[in-house]
């Protein structure tokens, strides 16, 4: 899941204006947006040994901007969820919201973090 965040990462990042470069696992303590794994069900695996997996990953984004937080892991989650990813190594069959854009926090320097999480489909090829 890993290989595939960073790029899916890279996707984003050719075709969304964003306010910093995307993370992976874990946000950064100022500005940052990262792709982060999260738990999910195994997957299939097919009679060829090809197989399916089932992924769960979260967009988190965190700026002082919080409306600019907000509307950029709205912006995010919306253009997965409606455009077809192509990538090379893996055939994407579905990516869908899981769980609405909402905020987590606040922190004392004034940043804000937003996230969605967000269920995938894939083949390795």
């Amino acid at each position: 899941m890993f290989e595939f965040l960073d790029q899916l990462a890279d996707v984003l990042e050719g075709e969304l204006d964003l306010f910093t470069h995307i993370v992976s696992s874990q946000l950064l303590p100022d500005s940052s947006i990262a792709l982060v794994s999260m738990p999910s069900s195994r997957g299939a695996t097919y009679y060829k040994g090809n197989r399916e997996v089932n992924g769960l990953f979260q967009v988190l984004a965190k700026n002082k901007n919080q409306p600019l937080v907000a509307e950029t892991v709205q912006k995010i989650a919306e253009y997965l969820e409606k455009n077809a990813i192509t990538m090379n190594g893996y055939n994407i069959s579905n990516i869908e919201i899981y769980t609405e854009p909402h905020y987590i926090d606040g922190d004392r320097q004034g940043g804000w973090t937003y996230s969605a999480a967000l269920a995938v489909t894939y083949t390795k090829e």
